[in-house]
């Protein structure tokens, strides 16, 4: 059995350059080029200098599509224009990559600078334009128990005057899912409360149905602290209900400025406050 050689031609097939042209056209996309212009650009490189009218006819595309993509290659610095007695005729370049890639890196240097600058100055007017007010109003059981449950959204120490017992005010099954939402979303709050209407109790524990709640709660105990109703502060809304008579009217007040106004007040007057009472004093039965 004889053994053959087989010599591989040198020059590129037909099917290896086929194989080169596909990922030319791949590279080419990444440089923003569609179809149209890519291929414009390899006639000319295939065919050397043309004018808009062959390569019209080579690409079978309306000679004024043609005329548009030569001028964005042009501007891309990929073709170049040669003046002749026959009229405009055009050149491919083939130098210009590294000088597209360094211009292109420039602007991705520039895009990263504007979005450091962006990152830190758009909140800054976000906040100075969003700072509107919105009021929403709550009536009813049913609304004080609306008003209350928003609450739970806070996303800071809550704070509170209260001159009511919550309890005995929106029954017992709501109380008691408040109380097991307020530690499962492991919140906190410190607030002012008024020996009036205090509630009774056995011990705190029997009073927040042993949740936890207790623990996660910070009080100071004033005498005669007559609000007939209870305040919220938390994020940026101000929170407050009243009731006489069975009738119960609350408001929530969703402002900025307003809340940290009212914020500041309440730690003025927690740094500044005693408890007169400790709250098992007034709890127990």
């Amino acid at each position: 059995m004889k053994h053959v050689k087989i010599y591989r031609p040198l020059w590129p097939t037909n099917k290896s350059l086929q194989m080169n042209i596909k990922d030319i056209k791949t590279h080419l996309q990444k440089f923003s080029l569609d179809v149209i212009g890519i291929d414009t650009y390899i006639a000319l490189l295939q065919n050397g200098e043309l004018s808009a009218v062959e390569i019209s006819r080579k690409l079978n595309i309306p000679k004024t599509t043609i005329y548009r993509y030569i001028e964005k290659l042009i501007k891309e610095g990929l073709v170049a224009v040669i003046e002749s007695e026959r009229g405009k005729r055009y050149i491919a370049i083939t130098t210009q990559f590294d000088q597209i890639v360094e211009e292109r890196r420039k602007s991705l240097q520039d895009i990263i600078h504007a979005a450091c600058y962006l990152k830190q100055e758009l909140p800054l007017l976000a906040t100075k334009s969003t700072n509107k007010t919105t009021v929403r109003v709550y009536k009813g059981i049913d609304g004080l128990k609306q008003l209350m449950w928003n609450i739970l959204s806070a996303k800071n120490i809550i704070y509170y005057y209260t001159s009511t017992d919550r309890r005995k005010l929106l029954g017992d099954f709501f109380f008691k899912k408040y109380c097991l939402e307020f530690v499962r979303r492991n919140l906190h709050e410190r607030g002012f409360e008024s020996s009036i209407n205090a509630p009774k109790a056995t011990s705190l524990q029997d009073y927040y149905f042993g949740t936890g709640y207790e623990q996660k709660s910070e009080y100071k105990i004033v005498k005669n602290l007559d609000m007939n109703g209870e305040i919220w502060i938390y994020n940026n809304v101000y929170s407050m209900y009243t009731w006489e008579q069975e009738e119960i009217a609350g408001v929530e007040i969703e402002n900025e400025y307003l809340t940290k106004c009212q914020r500041t007040i309440f730690e003025k007057l927690w740094n500044e406050t005693k408890a007169t009472e400790p709250k098992l004093e007034y709890i127990l039965k």
